[in-house]
């Protein structure tokens, strides 16, 4: 194998947060219905471990062994995930019109960064966001 393949054969291809949630199958279909996604599978009788992808993003859900998993009013304003998206404005019109739970639309922020925020189901908030400025 040359250099090449062998550096071409580590290449690091995506990375999947893993959601910790009370109910896997609620949350599989808020991010289909809500958010676009498909589900990839619902493992597990009764389910505890899921999978959602969309575009080539995809995220795990993994049922929580605590009682309760809301966020706590310290933690609910922290991103738990950030997308990178091509056309920001177009997504969060068709998000909006799904009915997800925005927390603020799109704004051009100062890093150089076009982004707005999300609300799932379980309290976690993603910033879907468009590199516009570097």
């Amino acid at each position: 194998m040359t250099d090449k393949a062998s550096q071409s054969a580590k290449q690091l291809l995506t990375i999947s947060p893993q959601f910790q949630v009370q109910d896997v199958v609620e949350t599989t279909k808020y991010y289909r219905d809500k958010l676009g996604f498909t589900i990839d599978f619902i493992y597990g009788d009764p389910p505890f471990h899921a999978s959602v992808s969309r575009d080539g993003v995809s995220i795990i859900f993994h049922k929580s062994s605590t009682v309760d998993i809301r966020i706590t009013a310290e933690h609910e304003k922290e991103i738990k995930a950030y997308v990178c998206v091509k056309d920001i404005d177009a997504l969060y019109e068709e998000l909006k019109s799904r009915g997800a739970e925005v927390v603020y639309g799109p704004q051009s922020q100062s890093y150089g960064m076009r982004e707005f925020n999300i609300k799932d189901c379980n309290g976690y908030i993603s910033a879907l966001v468009r590199k516009y400025r570097f």
